[in-house]
């Protein structure tokens, strides 16, 4: 049975509820600075709205603006995934955390797309279109030949990248963040 970190729900809750995410600029990372609206919440290689990979529990709680908490969780767990209940915006999404730090931003329902507006459901066609140059093609562990990953990386950055699974047709499910934790097939397994 996976745990769920408290501290991290009351965080990840927090920063839906709260910060506005800012615009991505060519790589996927987020600019700082600029406002946009909460309803432009997407996924970019790096981010799903205000939530970066890379972000340690206390420095997200500061760029939060949130008090900073004594002490804070000391669960065992080495990796567990996170979700941010009864948030529209965050159907579906749920956030890899590996020792204290958020390292993927996994996706599997329709309504939340990346910010080049990929989504569950999309064609496998329409993918590699919007990526072309910036995608290859790997048979899916264990849907393959058939089944694929589509996997989208930036020529400036080397450290994330975005995993598009399908059933040989249409996408499934797809994953961005750090690397190599955006690579396990398995997730936390």
């Amino acid at each position: 049975m996976r745990r769920f970190s408290p501290l991290l729900v009351c965080l990840l809750f927090a920063a839906c509820g709260e910060r506005r995410p800012e615009p991505a600029d060519h790589s996927g990372h987020m600019a700082s600075g600029a406002a946009a609206d909460s309803t432009s919440w997407t996924v970019s290689l790096s981010s799903f709205g205000p939530v970066s990979t890379g972000s340690l529990r206390a420095a997200a709680l500061a760029a939060l603006g949130a008090p900073p908490q004594a002490g804070g969780d000391s669960s065992s767990e080495s990796c567990a995934y996170v979700g941010i209940p009864d948030d529209p915006r965050a159907d579906g999404v749920r956030f890899m955390v590996v020792n204290d730090t958020v390292v993927r931003i996994d996706v599997d329902s329709l309504p939340v797309a990346t910010r080049w507006g990929d989504r569950v459901g999309d064609s496998e066609v329409a993918v590699l279109a919007r990526h072309a140059g910036r995608v290859h093609v790997e048979p899916h562990k264990y849907t393959g030949p058939e089944g694929h990953y589509l996997i989208v990386t930036a020529p400036d950055d080397t450290l994330h990248r975005l995993v598009f699974e399908t059933d040989g047709e249409r996408v499934t499910e797809y994953r961005a963040g750090l690397r190599p934790y955006v690579d396990w097939v398995e997730g936390c397994s």
